[in-house]
């Protein structure tokens, strides 16, 4: 478990030249009320989010707004951390957020840990929005053991998929 957090909470990040939020590492991220809007990047590009062995590592975000982001709002990278062989967990809380109109997914949550079979996601996305974005509302890349679970979402007008649920593997 890390003992590092990164807390973005009622803040304005808006109308930066590259992303508006990266962060990378073993590090618990907590995004609450915010807005992360115009960015020309992403709004929030968590590259990767890595989990340490036999660790938990999570991403919650709650009451957030993604709006016209020129690549996707928010997108995280799940993945083991390097030399990492043993066994991890990521826990993905969304909550009451809004993807809107941004340049790529409205959310992306892309599991890149399937080379460690010990290492899973338990994601979770609840009372959300997500419209109007090029190309999925809400995309989750499943490609290692976890579970999705999907609540009380409206995704709606985006120009592929509302939900997109893919992996490669």
């Amino acid at each position: 478990t890390p003992n590092r957090r990164l807390a973005v909470i009622a803040c304005n990040v808006t109308e930066n030249g590259g992303d508006g939020v990266s962060t990378a590492g073993s590090i618990d991220v907590l995004l609450a009320n915010s807005h992360f809007d115009a960015n020309t990047l992403k709004g929030v590009d968590v590259n990767d989010l890595q989990c340490p062995d036999n660790g938990t590592v999570s991403l919650h975000a709650s009451s957030c707004r993604w709006f016209g982001n020129g690549q996707s709002g928010l997108e995280a990278d799940l993945a083991a951390a390097p030399l990492a062989s043993g066994s991890g967990t990521f826990l993905v809380r969304i909550d009451n957020c809004r993807f809107e109109l941004n340049g790529a997914d409205g959310l992306l949550l892309d599991q890149e840990h399937e080379g460690q079979p010990g290492f899973s996601a338990d994601i979770e996305v609840r009372g959300s929005l997500a419209r109007g974005n090029r190309l999925a509302g809400v995309h989750v890349d499943a490609d290692a053991r976890g579970t999705v679970v999907l609540t009380d979402l409206r995704c709606t007008a985006n120009a592929t998929d509302g939900v997109q649920v893919t992996s490669e593997t």
